[in-house]
């Protein structure tokens, strides 16, 4: 098979009359996002961070309280809007949002209204976007929210340990600045994933516990309780404090009744998952789940190294050692920090067993946790050491602002410099799901009710669409989670499971796959229908034929998934290729809605241009791109 040319017919459609179809992303929070997106923010960034200095100053004079309120909120703000500034749509959030929809329409937590299935680690978040949902509650907004009030427990939380480490109040108003503009959390916040929430709840938990007077270690127990709620890994950060406590406290008694205390949401949460979904663990840990693979092993300590590096961890580790040495012998700092430190850097090292992150470093999603809390040590070691030889309260603070800033101005490529740039830069970058979106609102007006698509790029359209999926990636599909582990291609993380088999068995109605919509205007005035016929399938084969994800191009990418794609003629696919003068589409359409579908599409004037045929060679070897591209 591999160098015999296969054959695709690809029919092709020009909808001229096809209504335009405003852009999601300028409904969110009412076009606030962008507008946010689309102007300036620096300027506006800057002020706050003087108005900030400002309070620093008047506050010694005036009613303190309220001004040191005053000011951690004005840093929550700014933290906020610079999160929407920089936020991007991704289609794993609507996966995850899948979820919430599901609850509010169809009345149940599932990723499908038909059947229960589930997609997400992230349960607590989304089941109340869900339950908010049903009280009218604009889902993505109310989501997108969970996720920035995780900017808001990190500064919280930042000032809260601080203060117990630092007493000088201007440096940890300054180290608290910092912190809400790190750039993880920015990154993060407004992107409607739960790492900044869950990061946030970690560092309370850890102020609880280790800083807060005895009376107050309670609210530290129950966030540890409910942290796997928010993140199912939570339960090993639960079980390593756990751990630690004990061995801190030694009563067995006790640490019998704390742990029962502990595991018990996880526990009744599991047998419901296992009751509802016929899995006690959700699909993505199992899909992600590498067993050790040697690959996928060095794979994630080199991405390990690297964002240690990327975020000046080493940095700070080095300009650390002698201030650590000098706040221990003169007793400055408690050594108790080291605890819940330590802890943090177990827990999130095991992430990386497994290959790590595929999203951008500067997300560092699932080394924020330990990322922030180093970070504040390190500024509180160093800040603490210079103390006694730095009297004056101006100079001090100026030391503490020269360690904010050092990542900034530091020579080499950083997540830091990575911010600001993309701070300077204004641009919609939601862009992936106003294409998806669009597409999706086209299937939701041209396919019956009861369509199921499969996509590995699903959720997107599926919400939009407000159609049933086949999950042809594996985050929300035991089939494709529990199939083999593939070999690992360097830099590639995303593409270690695959089931085509998926297909034959279940015979979606539709089937979309990585390329399936574009939006962009579609300029073919003037062109007869066998011109436009052409030039639709010449941009078809440059769009699909073009290496795309490092050095493969959609099409190897189309194979991993669905296996020979013109196989599916056989199984009862059309391949459609439909223009419209917002964007162009194509995908698969099963016999049995295919009549029906096409008369929908004649509805919005959709006019039948006939067919191209398509001759391609399949890359050698199996149908998993990754294999047969593996030299």
């Amino acid at each position: 098979m591999g160098d015999t040319p296969q054959i695709l017919d690809l029919e092709i459609f020009r909808v001229n009359d096809f209504l335009p179809v405003t852009p999601p992303v300028n409904e969110f929070f009412g076009g606030m996002l962008s507008l946010i997106q689309t102007r300036p923010v620096l300027p506006a960034a800057a002020g706050m961070i003087f108005a900030l200095a400002g309070l620093a100053f008047f506050r010694r004079r005036m009613r303190p309280l309220f001004w040191q309120n005053l000011s951690l909120g004005l840093i929550a703000f700014l933290s906020v809007l610079l999160s929407l500034k920089v936020s991007e749509g991704w289609d794993e959030f609507f996966i995850n949002l899948r979820h919430s929809y599901v609850l509010t329409h169809a009345g149940h937590y599932s990723y499908n209204a038909a059947n229960m299935a589930e997609g997400t680690v992230d349960f607590l978040p989304f089941f109340l976007t869900g339950v908010l949902g049903k009280l009218s509650f604009p889902l993505v907004e109310t989501a997108v929210c969970f996720s920035l009030l995780g900017n808001v427990l990190v500064i919280a939380a930042g000032w809260l340990i601080l203060r117990a480490l630092v007493v000088d109040e201007p440096a940890c108003l300054a180290f608290t600045l910092a912190l809400g503009v790190f750039p993880c959390v920015i990154f993060v916040g407004g992107s409607g994933f739960m790492a900044t929430l869950f990061t946030g709840l970690v560092l309370l938990s850890v102020y609880f516990l280790t800083f807060a007077p005895p009376e107050k270690r309670g609210a530290g127990l129950v966030i540890l309780a409910f942290l796997p709620l928010v993140r199912i890994e939570g339960i090993v950060f639960t079980f390593l404090m756990w751990l630690c406590l004990y061995l801190e406290r030694p009563s067995l008694k006790k640490a019998l009744g704390t742990g029962l205390f502990l595991v018990t949401p996880f526990a009744f949460l599991t047998l419901a998952r296992k009751f509802f979904f016929g899995h006690p663990v959700p699909a993505p840990v199992i899909f992600k789940n590498t067993a050790g693979d040697p690959a996928y092993l060095r794979a994630g300590l080199g991405q390990l190294q690297f964002l240690l590096q990327y975020f000046q961890s080493h940095i700070f580790a080095l300009l650390s050692v002698i201030p650590i040495g000098f706040c221990f012998y003169k007793k400055l700092l408690p050594s108790k920090i080291f605890l819940p430190l330590g802890v943090t850097a177990v827990f999130c090292s095991l992430y990386f067993t497994g290959g790590g992150d595929w999203f951008p470093f500067p997300w560092n999603r699932y080394l924020m946790p330990f990322t922030l809390l180093f970070t504040i040590c390190a500024w509180a070691f160093i800040y603490k050491a210079v103390t006694p030889f730095v009297r004056h309260q101006g100079a001090r603070t100026a030391i503490a602002l020269a360690l904010i800033v050092s990542p900034y101005i530091w020579p080499a490529p950083n997540a830091f410099q990575t911010l600001y740039n993309d701070l300077r830069i204004s641009r919609n970058r939601w862009g992936r799901i106003d294409d998806l979106g669009f597409f999706g609102r086209y299937l939701r007006l041209t396919l019956p009710a009861h369509a199921v698509i499969a996509s590995p790029e699903m959720a997107t359209v599926m919400y939009f669409a407000e159609h049933d999926l086949l999950d042809l990636l594996g985050i929300a599909n035991p089939e494709v989670a529990y199939a083999p582990l593939d070999p690992l291609v360097p830099g590639d993380l995303m593409h270690r499971r695959h089931f085509p088999q998926a297909i034959d068995r279940h015979l979606p109605e539709v089937i979309g796959l990585w390329g399936m919509a574009t939006l962009g205007p579609q300029d073919l005035s003037g062109f007869t229908p066998e011109q436009i016929k052409e030039e639709l399938t010449r941009r078809f084969k440059e769009f699909y034929f073009t290496p795309a994800y490092y050095f493969f191009n959609r099409w190897d990418i189309a194979h991993y998934r669905a296996g020979e794609l013109s196989r599916l003629a056989g199984l009862g696919y059309h391949f459609l290729v439909v223009s419209t003068p917002e964007g162009f589409f194509n995908y698969f359409v099963h016999d049995k809605i295919y009549p029906a579908h096409i008369a929908a599409i004649q509805k919005l004037g959709g006019v039948a241009l006939g067919k191209s045929t398509l001759s391609y060679v399949k890359p050698p070897g199996s149908a998993n791109f990754l294999v047969a591209a593996r030299p």
